[in-house]
């Protein structure tokens, strides 16, 4: 058993529960609903950071010497890149926004790593991004 599901077990069979609120606001004031607590919350983070001065952000300095034409000319993605990325997926994550679940894409690996590797050089020699 992987410690994920042993913790996931004994939280489980835990009598405690536990929860936030009621809180008291800096002026004294009892908050009960999440709606208040949140706002409480928000007021006391609010009170505490402090706002920077962006007026003194030092410039950066420019590091690259060549034309614009030049940048990113030198990545190269290899059939074994794409292999060695999908091999080091873990199947017991949650899926990430192509709500694809890394299970069922370390199961087919072998069939996708073709296609992915043409994504990723047409991304690259376009410079653009699918949105899908």
């Amino acid at each position: 058993m992987d410690a994920k599901s042993f913790y996931a077990y004994v939280r489980s069979k835990s009598k405690s529960r536990v929860g936030v609120g009621p809180l008291l606001s800096g002026s004294g004031v009892k908050s009960e609903s999440d709606m208040e607590m949140c706002e409480a919350f928000n007021e006391y983070f609010t009170s505490v950071f402090t706002v920077e001065d962006k007026s003194q952000v030092p410039i950066p300095i420019q590091k690259f010497k060549g034309s614009q034409d030049e940048k990113l000319s030198d990545i190269t993605i290899t059939h074994g890149t794409v292999a060695d990325k999908q091999t080091q997926l873990r199947a017991d994550k949650a899926a990430g926004t192509d709500e694809l679940n890394p299970r069922y894409l370390k199961e087919i690996q072998t069939e996708i790593c073709l296609p992915l590797l043409s994504i990723y050089k047409r991304s690259i020699n376009d410079r653009w991004v699918p949105e899908d």
